[in-house]
């Protein structure tokens, strides 16, 4: 198999799993339509992320993966918490509610001790990438395999 092929499918089924465990901890089953949505979303988005630390030299590209898969662990820990504290979901809007926001603070640190071993979860990935990143950074896409790359994307 393609080292390239490779790594699209290591993005791949990491946001897929992240996904997946997102939705049975806060829903606890699934529908079809719900798991073919996930599917055709995260597929453009692994290609892109993989574009991504493929674009850039090692070094770079490192940094980059840390970000991404740092910002998602983070993004669905706090899509979590919020979800389990106030039974809604986090919106950017709800920041206009300033003295909610303040009070969130405190039940944050609650809520995050209290469900520690589920936010770790949500890290799997980052801790993944860090790991087998000897494995995932590849040399620099160049000249046609970059625009390949761009042009599956946008298809």
């Amino acid at each position: 198999m393609n080292k390239r092929f490779k790594i699209c499918l290591f993005h791949f089924l990491c946001l897929i799993g992240l996904e997946a465990l997102f939705e049975l901890l806060i829903f606890d089953n699934y529908m079809r339509t719900t798991i073919f949505s996930i599917l055709f979303f995260i597929l453009p988005i692994s290609l892109l992320i993989s574009l991504l630390t493929q674009v850039f030299k090692r070094k770079v590209s490192f940094i980059l993966g840390i970000l991404i898969y740092g910002f998602l662990g983070f993004w669905f820990s706090l899509e979590f918490i919020f979800k389990r504290v106030y039974q809604v979901f986090f919106s950017i809007s709800l920041f206009q509610l300033t003295d909610q926001v303040v009070a969130f603070g405190g039940n944050a640190i609650l809520a995050i001790i209290k469900n520690l071993p589920f936010v770790i979860l949500f890290f799997i990935p980052l801790i993944l990438f860090i790991v087998f990143k000897n494995k995932l950074l590849v040399t620099r896409l160049k000249g046609k395999r970059l625009l390949i790359g761009i042009l599956t994307l946008i298809l």
